[in-house]
């Protein structure tokens, strides 16, 4: 298990507050934490959709979102390849809420840089 640091930017090209469905252009970067100097770190750029299914009390939010992903240090081969991630967002209405997700990096050819996983992750949207 590695214990990583990310953070990530997306910016809305279709939807809104009253449209249920939400297009995005977003941008992150992973940083693996506790390592030894210079440990790799991970660039993505990519398009995501999620449609908002309102409720009572929060909001239920299943989105995919494909990206192309850049390996900084990598062990050989191509350094840009395609992932792909899925998830569920829970939403309050005050704009906290929770992120379940799932990643998985297609086409790496080693196993170490193959890997897939789940996330859970708390989250605040500024209206």
């Amino acid at each position: 298990m590695v214990t990583v640091g990310a953070a990530t930017a997306e910016l809305s090209i279709i939807g809104g507050p009253l449209i249920p469905l939400k297009i995005v252009w977003q941008a992150g970067y992973v940083r693996p934490l506790g390592t030894g100097a210079s440990p790799p770190w991970r660039g993505s750029l990519g398009l995501g959709a999620a449609l908002t299914i309102p409720a009572a009390v929060f909001s239920i939010r299943p989105w995919i979102a494909p990206r192309v992903d850049y390996f900084g240090r990598p062990a050989g081969g191509a350094r840009v390849k395609p992932s792909l991630s899925a998830g569920i967002d829970l939403g309050l209405l005050n704009g906290l809420g929770v992120r379940v997700g799932y990643d998985n990096r297609l086409g790496w050819s080693d196993v170490a840089e193959r890997a897939a996983g789940v996330s859970l992750g708390v989250r605040y949207q500024f209206r």
